[in-house]
Order: C-alpha cells, then structure tokens, then sequence
C-alpha cells in the first residue's frame, strides 16, 4: 500500500439496482457495511452526475423507511 487517502461514501443502494452501478472501478460493494443494501464511490474515480444520482437514489431510499 502506498499509504495514499481515498475519499469515500458510503450510500444505500435497493440490492435490485445496486449491481447496475457496481463496476470495481468506482462504485464497489460497501466495506464494513452489509453488502446487500450498501454501496462505496471512490470520489476520485466517479463522475459528479453518477455521485449525484446515487445520493439521490440513496436518499430516497432512506426516506423509505421513515
């Protein structure tokens, strides 16, 4: 490891959708989250539109189960 800081999220995801976004690259299954209903986006690889669509869809969500 180089000992580099990555900026990461962490966003609810609905498990029917969440393999759509998950590509290794930017979007992975959540680390130390329960891998079903959770996503992590490395900030520096991800584009702001997808990031902004995921908060979005995180969001509503969340907002679900209120």
């Amino acid at each position: 490891l180089s000992g580099d800081k990555e900026e990461v999220i962490n966003l609810k995801c609905p498990p029917q959708i969440s393999a759509d976004f998950i590509d290794c690259v930017s979007v992975f299954p959540a680390y130390h989250m329960n891998k079903t209903h959770w996503i992590s986006i490395l900030l520096s690889r991800a584009d702001g539109e997808k990031i902004k669509l995921l908060t979005d869809v995180s969001y509503n969500a969340v907002l679900k189960t209120k």
